[in-house]
């Protein structure tokens, strides 16, 4: 079921090359801002940047890893937003295969997709702009950017059991991964918060995947910690998604809603 979500997903966006094309242009170009920020405001002391050579390659590690959290959140309420809309939903729902296989269907290219333009990015921006990858463990930034997702993507099926029962999420992904994006340090150290926000950032997955990204990259080392914390947040999170969403399936099955808009 998963591998046939993400081969229809996968030909659907193959089916439209200029919105492919452009999306993966402006995202690179968008690291163009980091850049330019860096050379005219200079570098913050390398102490406050996880191992970052500059500003830039921090923030650079923060904007695109964003890509990753923003797909693992917000695709399961994008693909039920538009399953209501071109009333695919229900066929898919009918069919005999589990809720995890159906939330899990929809996350699954997305996300992969997103991991995939993240590791893009970042060789591109070093080659180009001078990043900074000096020794970089490049298995341990795939495992930090599995670990990302799977702990991010049950905030995803819970907005997106949010969609099924009320119908509209009202941006909530885009609004909570800002917030997340902001007090986890991904564009600048948490020790500039304010003390509130700063426990708050300290507490956060997003803290743990921005910090174990910069150590796979910048010191080759020093992300396991962050993995297996950002693990066990799935472990814990992802089980409990998965009951709110089959709950939210069958509220809706009964009340007749599942095809609404």
């Amino acid at each position: 079921m998963v591998r046939a979500s993400m081969a229809k997903d996968f030909a659907i966006v193959r089916s439209y090359r200029l919105a492919l094309v452009s999306d993966l242009f402006f995202g690179f170009i968008n690291l163009f801002v980091y850049f330019f920020i860096s050379r005219a405001l200079g570098d913050a002391p390398s102490g406050l940047l996880g191992g970052a050579p500059s500003y830039f390659a921090f923030a650079a590690v923060g904007s695109t890893l964003l890509v990753v959290m923003q797909s693992a959140v917000g695709s399961v309420s994008g693909a039920v937003r538009d399953g209501q809309m071109t009333g695919t939903l229900e066929a898919v729902c009918v069919q005999p295969v589990s809720v995890a296989e159906i939330a899990l269907g929809f996350a699954a290219y997305p996300v992969c997709f997103a991991m995939l333009r993240v590791a893009g990015y970042l060789v591109l921006a070093d080659l180009i702009l001078g990043l900074g990858l000096q020794q970089p463990d490049w298995a341990g930034f795939a495992i930090m950017l599995a670990a990302t997702g799977l702990a991010l993507v049950g905030l995803g099926v819970l907005i997106g059991a949010f969609v099924i029962v009320l119908k509209r999420s009202g941006r909530l992904d885009a609004v909570l991964m800002f917030a997340l994006g902001f007090v986890g340090g991904g564009f600048f150290p948490l020790e500039v918060l304010p003390g509130w926000l700063r426990v708050i950032g300290e507490a956060v997955p997003t803290r743990f995947a921005f910090d174990g990204v910069r150590n796979a990259l910048f010191r080759g080392e020093g992300w396991a910690t962050d993995a297996m914390i950002l693990a066990a947040y799935g472990c814990v999170g992802l089980p409990i998604a998965l009951q709110v969403f089959k709950w939210a399936l069958l509220r809706a099955e009964k009340q007749g809603t599942l095809g609404q808009y």
